[in-house]
């Protein structure tokens, strides 16, 4: 009981301390995929064959949580992807619809270098590869952000994303990605323009608003 009390004081502490931090974000993204199907598929034309090629296309999201003496950064984090996809071997082009829950920590340096780590427990996705049905992807991420925190309440992010597909869903039947694909990687590289907004709001000192910049005026 005394150690739960103690870790309950220590959160409030540090909460109190805190700046709430909500942080919108868009972009543009480009990746790469690529898979090779088991040999034992079930299209025969297909087993054993390897496809790789390239998406591209919007993406947006945000980040809500705290940062922590204007330093380290707690948040939780969503992103979206509406991407166009491309395989080498194809003249068609594919829709790519996700959206991934990330867990995101990272450092935010007084003069502007922002680095971020981020953990996806909910990542999925849909493949419109024809017109009567959708496959639809669940799995994992793993992100790594650097950016720069401009003097004004603005900050340039460059992004990168691997995702581990896990499962799969076609016309209600759920499979492992892996009985059909021994390999499938997918990963993205996002430019992205955030607005990191703070509000300090310390336990009986009242409201004090401020932007993502106060973190410059210490």
């Amino acid at each position: 009981m005394t150690k739960i009390l103690g870790l309950f004081l220590l959160i409030l502490s540090a909460t109190a301390s805190a700046n709430e931090l909500i942080e919108p974000y868009g972009g543009y993204a480009v990746g790469t995929v690529s898979k090779k199907y088991v040999d034992t598929y079930s299209d025969s034309t297909l087993a054993g064959t390897s496809l790789s090629g390239s998406n591209s296309g919007l993406g947006y999201g945000g980040r809500a949580g705290f940062i922590f003496h204007h330093f380290l950064i707690l948040a939780a984090e969503y992103q979206g992807l509406t991407l166009t996809e491309k395989y080498n071997t194809q003249t068609t082009t594919t829709a790519w619809n996700q959206h991934t829950w990330f867990a995101t920590v990272g450092f935010q340096a007084p003069r502007g270098l922002r680095v971020m780590g981020s953990y996806g427990w909910d990542m999925q996705g849909d493949e419109d590869t024809t017109t009567t049905s959708k496959t639809h992807f669940k799995g994992t991420a793993y992100k790594f952000a650097v950016g720069w925190h401009l003097p004004m309440p603005v900050a340039i992010n460059l992004e990168y994303s691997i995702y581990k597909l896990q499962d799969q869903t076609f016309n209600s039947t759920t499979t492992k990605v892996f009985d059909n694909y021994s390999k499938y990687d997918f990963s993205t590289v996002m430019l992205t323009l955030s607005i990191p907004l703070e509000h300090r709001d310390n336990l009986g000192a009242g409201h004090n608003s401020s932007s993502g910049s106060s973190s410059h005026s210490r």
